[in-house]
Parts: C-alpha cells; structure tokens; sequence
C-alpha cells in the first residue's frame, strides 16, 4: 500500500479524476502490512560529543529534569465567558491557590475579554477591557482558540516544554472525584460530570479504572448552552419590554451603564431558586433618561406589555421587580438544553451502572439549576462540588503534578492516511484506478489506524510499514505530502469527502540527491494530549518528518 500524495502544499482536499491519476505516479507505497502497535517514542541517543556539545548536554539535562520535576505548576482557564488562574508548589501540591482580582463578579475570575489597541498591543484584559470595548465602535478577532493560546504562551515566554494543554472535563473530573468520596474512590466508579460553563456545557461519563484513572465512556463537549443564555434571554426581555430603538440607544450612548444593568440581573439570578418569589434590579438613570426623551416612562410600559402579570416597576425607588415564573422562562432554555444532554449521555451509557452526576462550572452554582436536574433525576446522586467554579483551573493544577496518562479517551472519529493499493475489480469504482509501471491499483483507499470507539492514551504509537517509489526522473525533486484524514464512520473505505475530512498533511521534502526509485518506510501515528504527532521515517536515508495535528 502507498500513501496518497496531496497535489500542492496548500492542501487541497478536491482533485480531479485526471489529475489524481497523475499524482499517483509516484505517490508513497505501502505494503500490504496492517501492524498497530503501542510503543513509547524513543530519543536519539549520541555517544560522542566535543567539550562543547557535553556542556550544551549538560544544560538540556538541567532543563529536562526541570520539565519532570517542576518547582510550581500554574494553571490557566481561558473560559468562553470567565477566565482565571491557579498555582501550587513542589511539596505542598494540594495546596492550590486562585488568583483573585477583585471586580463586579467573582472575585476569582474576570471576564474573558481582551482589548488590543489599534496597533494590535495590549490594552487590558476582564473587567476594564468590558468597560473600555463598549466606549469604542470597532470589534475584535482572533485565530482558534487552541492556536491562539499556544502563540500567546510561547510569545509570553512559557517554552513550548513546559506547556500542556488538557480538556476541561477532564482537569474537573480530578479535582472532583476525590471530593465526593469519604474514602479511597473504588475502582470500577462509574459517574456522569456536567461542566455547566458561561458559553457552553460539556458532559461526560467516566469510570475509575486501575491505578487511580479516568478512563472515558463517552463525551459530548461544546453545546451553546450555560449561565450567558439566561442574560441573552433577560436581554431579550427589556428588548420587547422597552422596544428595540430604545435598547438600542440605551446601550450604544450608555454603555457602562448597559453593562452594570446586565451585570446587577447576573448577579441577582444566582439568588434565585424555586421558593423565590422574586428579584429586584436597579433600574439605570440613563435607561429612564432615554425613556423620558422618547415620551415615555416605564411604569407605564409595563403595565401596558405582555408582561404585566411577571414585572413590577417602582417610579419612587426605580426598582424593576421580576417574578418567580418570569425567571423560570429565562432559565428554561438553557437548562432544558443541559437536561437533553444529559438524557443523551445516559442513552449511551448503562444508565444501570452510573448513579452520580457531579456538578461544576459557574452555572452549576445556581440553585435553580441543580433543582432542575436533581428533579429531572430524582433517582440519582447530583453532587455540587465546593468552589465548583474552579474546578477546572483547580484540576489542571493538580494535572500538571500527574503523568500524561492519567487519562484513556475514547476515540471520537476514525482516523487513518489515503494509500493505493492493488485494485479490486468489480468492488473499488474506477475512477479511483491507476496505473503504476504496468500494475493496477486503487488510489485514495482509506488505510485505517485508529477505529471510532478505541480507547487511547498518551504516548501510543501506532505504526504502519511500508515502501514509497519514484520512478518519473522529473518528480525526483519535488516534495511529497502525506495527508492524515478523519471519518465519524467506523470502517470508512475512500478518502473522499461524503466520507472522511482532512486533519493535515506532513510535507516530505526530498533528498539532496533527489528521491531513489524504491525506498522503505515508516508511519507514526503519536496520541498526545490534545494533538497527534505524525512521524515519517525514510528507513533508507534515515531522513524523518514529523508535524502535529489536532484530534479533539
């Protein structure tokens, strides 16, 4: 079998009949060799070295050791809406610490807002970034989140070896599950965790396995859906209470005052539960100001909206007064959401066997919220863990102190690279044929690595043998690309788009010599935490390629 070569560097996905026949000339061939194997990347190891090189060593050595051996391991939480920070140090690792900054909200977390200059420095970052970004008119944009992190650490001056990025669930499945146990947790546990952010919600089932792992059932991460919701609902209420113009005019010409009329509803919906009544917010003089410039006063707007039965506004105290059923129907959205996502999880799970939902994440802290769900699942456990709002930033701390395989995943795609292999007549479809020195084969086959499903874990490696050729003297000089491609299906065929989708290619730059006619290989397919490291290595001129991809 070969593997396929991509036609330019841009990585093209889409590729005619003709011009993929072409490139198939002198694409990568493999043989028929099918050897997943699980082994620990090895280091080259040099034996001699000048004084020079032994002092450079030296330093590497000094390095490494720090890298496994950290003094202090800081964890950042970039959170869709909050953000924070926490520490511990070398022999007092449980004794974490979060960074506190004070502000309108939490005291442990600001908003995850950055506000950059016009010249793209830095500006300010939280609370005053929200204030200063509603003075302006223009918006920001970023890269993705993960690429965006990884350049803002390394520009910070964090080396790329002493960073980690892992998964929110699971940095708060490990400060979790020690907290809702009296004792040792006993292997074979098996609970639901619910990361109930601002922006998103993110469920998983987990089971205890030997040695104190987390080992994964099954995760559905990134629903739209948390604690912002009920603010874009309560929004969408003064909207149709006040009139779009008014709101409109209110939050451009008003903003900070915008800002503290929203962030007073956030901060009185987390006093809300089913045995309230109600809850009263300040109304902002700006609002009534703009009311009054448009002839209008909002006694009587709410005595004249759908909503007569739900608000209450007191002129002598300019106090808006929300009832219990209407914070019900700005609560509804979301926490339905949150409750079919988790009805989902359990279908997929022996529901039998899971007793326990565990709690995190700043919307977890509403009471409202756990009553929904304890209601919902009246027959299992729904445990709040304490500071559930750190959880995550808490976690990774304590992940920073643990191996890197302290965690098995279950795969969520298929995972393989496009290879050529001998055409099967009557079964593979023809535009998929070549020809290569005279032999048939089928192009674009889907040369399966990984399955949908597979339990991994940091470090395997899985490996794939086999031969590349160029026989065509004009290609001897030009660069080879090996794509690796996904598909949700378990056993996809082609790497055709109905099917499969890129996740990257490794760019093969030839020898100085040019290719060789025939030549043996090997392909590494590397689990890490967030990413897979795609090795290839040239057997006969012991050139290797390597390149990172993501995997979540």
């Amino acid at each position: 079998m070969g593997a396929a070569i991509q036609p330019t560097a841009r990585q093209q996905t889409k590729q005619s009949n003709e011009s993929r026949k072409k490139e198939s000339q002198d694409s990568l061939h493999e043989d028929n060799v099918d050897k997943p194997l699980i082994k620990e990347p090895t280091a080259r190891q040099q034996t001699e070295h000048s004084n020079e090189s032994r002092h450079k060593e030296s330093q590497d050595s000094l390095h490494e050791d720090t890298v496994d051996n950290p003094l202090v391991v800081v964890a950042i939480d970039f959170g869709t809406v909050h953000s924070g920070f926490a520490y511990s140090f070398k022999g007092n690792e449980n004794n974490i610490k979060s960074g506190e900054h004070g502000g309108m909200l939490q005291e442990d977390r600001v908003p995850t807002i950055l506000l950059l200059k016009p010249d793209k420095t830095f500006h300010s970052f939280g609370y005053k970034a929200q204030t200063d970004f509603h003075e302006l008119s223009q918006s920001i944009s970023s890269d993705s989140a993960r690429q965006f992190m990884r350049e803002a650490s390394t520009k910070a001056g964090i080396p790329e070896t002493h960073l980690r990025h892992v998964l929110e669930p699971e940095a708060a499945a490990l400060y979790s599950t020690p907290l809702i146990m009296t004792e040792a947790i006993p292997c074979g546990f098996m609970y639901i965790l619910a990361d109930l952010g601002g922006g998103t919600t993110d469920i998983c089932a987990h089971k205890i396995i030997d040695g104190g792992k987390i080992q994964e059932i099954y995760r559905t991460t990134g629903e739209a859906s948390g604690g912002r919701d009920v603010d874009d609902c309560f929004i969408n209420m003064m909207k149709t209470l006040i009139g779009e113009k008014v709101w409109s005019e209110f939050s451009t010409n008003h903003p900070s005052a915008c800002v503290s009329l929203v962030n007073e509803f956030r901060l009185k919906k987390k006093e809300f539960k089913s045995q309230t009544n109600n809850i009263q917010l300040r109304m902002e003089n700006a609002l009534v100001l703009v009311l009054t410039g448009e002839n209008k006063n909002l006694n009587d707007i709410v005595k004249k909206s759908k909503y007569v039965r739900k608000l209450d506004y007191n002129s002598m105290d300019a106090r808006l007064t929300i009832n219990r059923e209407m914070l019900e129907e700005l609560f509804k959205p979301s926490v339905d959401k949150i409750i079919s996502k988790l009805v989902e999880v359990l279908d997929q799970c022996d529901e039998n066997e899971i007793k326990t939902i565990i709690l995190v994440g700043g919307y977890s802290e509403s009471p409202y919220v756990r009553e929904r769900i304890q209601s919902q699942f009246s027959n299992m456990r729904v445990i709040l863990v304490d500071d559930a709002r750190l959880a995550v930033v808490n976690g990774a701390v304590m992940m920073g102190w643990k191996p890197k395989n302290i965690i098995q995943r279950r795969s969520r795609y298929t995972y393989g690279f496009a290879v050529y292999v001998p055409f099967r007549e009557g079964i593979d479809p023809e535009q998929f044929r070549i020809n290569i020195d005279g032999d048939i084969y089928c192009n674009w086959r889907f040369k399966k690595m990984i399955e949908k499903g597979q339990i991994v874990e940091y470090g395997q490696t899985f490996i794939s043998e086999g031969h590349g050729t160029a026989t065509i003297v004009e290609n001897k000089y030009e660069e080879k690309y090996l794509p690796l491609y996904r598909s949700t299906r378990e056993d996809p065929q082609y790497c055709i788009e109905e099917d499969c989708s890129l996740v990257g290619i490794v760019i093969l730059i030839p020898p100085s010599d040019g290719w060789p006619d025939t030549w043996d290989h090997d392909l590494h397919l590397i689990v890490g935490e967030t990413e897979f490291t795609v090795k290839y290595f040239n057997l006969d001129t012991g050139e290797e390629y390597e390149a990172q991809m993501d995997f979540l």
